[in-house]
């Protein structure tokens, strides 16, 4: 037997692990659900963020990436922390207020996450999911200017 054929069940078991995994990554689930929010500004405190998250994936399957303890004093995901620093970064959004105590959402940044990311990456189901959750983020974090 050839060092290839003994490689051929791993290499099938990749291709058909990378057919059934979705083509996004947990920042553009982050980024598509920002840019369906009808306000601008979300509050910066993390634990309604969280809260809310936490509560929305039994229902959103977008939302399955993220787990979050239940062993700190609200539902904390490090994964979801670590994607919001890294929409900072890339500022998609930002925290430019004094207090730090609001994100504000790039405007213009929301067209081209829908244009580039939302339509090219998600399902038609799943862009679905990504139009609803804002709604429930609004209620719970969204700040009116």
């Amino acid at each position: 037997m050839t060092k290839l054929a003994t490689k051929a069940p791993y290499l099938s078991a990749m291709r058909k692990e990378a057919a059934e995994a979705p083509p996004y990554v947990p920042d553009d689930v982050v980024a598509g659900v920002l840019s369906f929010l009808k306000v601008n500004l979300i509050t910066g405190n993390a634990e309604p963020i969280h809260r809310t998250l936490s509560r929305l994936r039994a229902n959103h399957a977008v939302l399955q990436d993220f787990t979050f303890s239940s062993t700190t004093r609200y539902p904390f995901s490090r994964l979801l922390e670590e994607v919001l620093t890294r929409l900072q970064l890339a500022r998609v959004i930002g925290m430019d207020n004094p207090d730090y105590d609001r994100y504000r959402i790039n405007t213009s940044a929301k067209k081209i996450i829908q244009d580039e990311v939302v339509k090219r990456r998600f399902t038609e189901d799943e862009r679905r999911q990504l139009v609803e959750i804002p709604g429930e983020l609004e209620k719970e974090c969204g700040i009116e200017e």
